[in-house]
């Protein structure tokens, strides 16, 4: 890229990453209020069967909200404003491309899978890592393909300085 030629960035994974944020809250906050009227009215419980129980969507309630909503949140911010503040665009490296493409495809395949073994009661009970080990090894995968990414665009960099929101993109 020659200096002072305007850069293109390329928000296709950010987009992506903010319908996932927008789908997933409107999922885990609808759970999220269908919990609180069991709560106020318990009986309600009983009509929604086995699946509708308050024990079966609790978890899906905070796992939901916590990974489907928030850290889909995270990501769109990471895939929009690294390019912005390092000044490099994910065009220029075919590699960070698909290693942001793969991140996001495996990560919502995670939360989909979640959500089902979650639904459906295949958990390890416990509380915040009710996950099973095929799932928690999609996770790790995932953070490691993000992990790849990030620092590969720091690398990258343009930006003689790392600014500050840099250092807490990279402490999360």
């Amino acid at each position: 890229m020659q200096n002072g030629a305007k850069i293109e960035y390329d928000y296709s994974v950010a987009k992506l990453f903010t319908f996932t944020t927008i789908l997933f809250g409107i999922i885990g906050m609808t759970i999220g209020v269908i919990l609180a009227f069991q709560l106020a009215f318990p009986e309600l419980s009983n009509l929604a069967g086995e699946y509708g129980t308050f024990g079966r969507l609790r978890p899906l309630h905070t796992n939901g909200v916590a990974f489907g909503f928030t850290l889909s949140g995270i990501f769109a911010t990471w895939y929009y404003i690294a390019q912005r503040v390092l000044k490099v665009s994910l065009k220029e490296s075919p590699f960070l491309m698909g290693v942001a493409k793969l991140h996001f495809v495996l990560y919502f395949i995670t939360i989909l899978l979640a959500v089902v073994t979650l639904l459906t009661g295949f958990t390890t009970s416990k509380e915040y890592a009710e996950f099973e080990w095929p799932i928690d090894a999609m996770v790790v995968v995932s953070w490691v393909l993000f992990g790849i990414h990030m620092f590969g665009m720091i690398g990258l960099r343009r930006e003689k300085y790392l600014y500050i929101s840099m250092w807490y993109m990279i402490a999360f």
